[in-house]
């Protein structure tokens, strides 16, 4: 027997939007008083902004990395300058950001199951080759 064992987000499905609503609602809680998800929902340049930093990361903290990158309105163009925010930013607030982010996850998953799955969209060409 053939196992094929793959991620769900972002390897079947493009899971964006799911991670940006995720890592606004952990937002919230860092920064009570911002007002980056007026921005993010007002501004598409914004959420492009969000979706072009997200690369320069892998763990959930980064998400916050990048909110907080836009939040501050910083210019960053290489992984040299992620990552020199990235430690500025210290082991403490990225620790912290990545419970609240799972957090954040964990509620709106089993809050609204149809809805937390509704922000994923399938990759169509994979699915097909799933099928067959």
């Amino acid at each position: 027997m053939t196992v094929l064992a793959l991620d769900f987000d972002g390897v079947i499905c493009d899971s964006a939007e799911e991670v940006l609503e995720t890592a606004l609602g952990a937002w919230s809680e860092i920064s009570a008083d911002s007002l980056l998800q007026n921005e993010v929902e007002s501004r598409p340049e914004c959420r492009a902004a969000f979706e072009g930093l997200v690369p320069l990361g892998n763990r959930a903290e980064d998400f916050g990395v990048a909110l907080h990158i836009l939040e501050n309105n910083l210019d960053v163009n290489t992984q040299r300058e992620y990552d020199r925010i990235r430690n500025a930013l210290g082991p403490e607030w990225l620790d912290r950001f990545h419970h609240l982010f799972y957090r954040t996850r964990n509620r709106l998953r089993t809050e609204d199951p149809k809805g937390w799955l509704s922000l994923h969209t399938t990759y169509p060409a994979f699915i097909e080759v799933l099928e067959r």
